[in-house]
């Protein structure tokens, strides 16, 4: 038996919870295929994904501080730890009382798909403001907060020293842990200080396009992080990130999955490259 660790303990958005990966029937079963899900059974322990879909990094910091605030089960777990986008801003809710991601620049485009962009806007302020809101609260909200209160060299170095800060809190409680970027990469300068796990891509690398956080133009760089590692895989192979390439859907979520994608997430066997990649790291810390 292995009994290194006595839990895995999963923290992240939905590509650390394993969404987007259904049954034949549209049933969500990216719980068994999610790389904690393989380290447990690995490390012969439980699993505990915290993860949730859509999650900013406030929101994931705040989880880990919450476990082990929480926790009285578990003296040896290993915190597996995917961070997401800057642009996912948290906020709180007096109506809820609980705190929301809101995503100040991932809207659906208003123009081109109005349904959608209005459906999505009523969705949200039913939830973060109340039932009978107007919408249109919630929307100012966001264009306002997105051009006048959002910075992202600010951001980013808010975000390195809130990480720090957690990792000494982890440190503190003996917690072994592993970060590595999910979405994209914003802790260039404080990786070296943390147990990091890069997945290779550095900025001489072919760039991938990146919405410029102006929403005016786009710039392109390359990423360290999870979702760019699996586009150039699939770019190497030569193979389509559209949905359909001919006849093969390269990115479906039903089986016979993508290889490498599920829609925008990770595949049952980008899962497998993720744990692996982490089995490989762990042994060196």
């Amino acid at each position: 038996m292995n009994s290194k660790y006595d839990a895995i303990v999963g923290i992240g958005c939905s590509f650390v919870w394993g969404a987007n990966i259904l049954n034949d029937n549209g049933k969500f079963i990216g719980g068994k295929y999610r790389a904690t899900k393989l380290l447990s059974k690995y490390f012969e322990c439980p699993e505990i994904n915290l993860a949730k879909p859509a999650s900013g990094n406030d929101t994931i910091i705040k989880q880990g501080f919450d476990f082990i605030e929480e926790n009285t089960e578990y003296s040896n777990p290993l915190f597996i730890i995917g961070f997401s986008g800057i642009t996912r801003q948290q906020v709180w809710s007096n109506f809820d009382n609980r705190y929301y991601d809101l995503h100040i620049f991932d809207w659906p485009n208003k123009n081109e798909k109005p349904e959608q962009y209005n459906e999505l806007l009523k969705s949200r302020s039913a939830k973060m403001l109340s039932i009978n809101a107007d919408p249109d609260l919630l929307e100012t909200y966001a264009k306002v907060r997105g051009k006048f209160m959002f910075n992202l060299e600010t951001e980013q170095k808010r975000l390195h020293q809130n990480i720090l800060l957690f990792d000494a809190y982890l440190e503190k409680h003996n917690i072994k842990r592993i970060y590595f970027n999910s979405v994209e990469d914003n802790i260039d300068l404080i990786k070296d200080r943390i147990n990091y796990l890069s997945f290779g891509i550095n900025k001489s690398d072919e760039p991938i396009r990146r919405a410029d956080f102006s929403m005016i133009q786009k710039k392109y760089k390359p990423e360290d992080c999870w979702y760019h590692f699996l586009r150039k895989k699939m770019k190497e192979e030569n193979t389509s990130f559209d949905i359909t390439n001919g006849e093969q859907n390269t990115r479906s979520n039903k089986p016979p999955y993508g290889k490498y994608m599920c829609g925008g997430h990770p595949s049952p066997y980008a899962n497998e490259l993720l744990f692996n990649k982490i089995i490989e790291y762990e042994n060196n810390i």
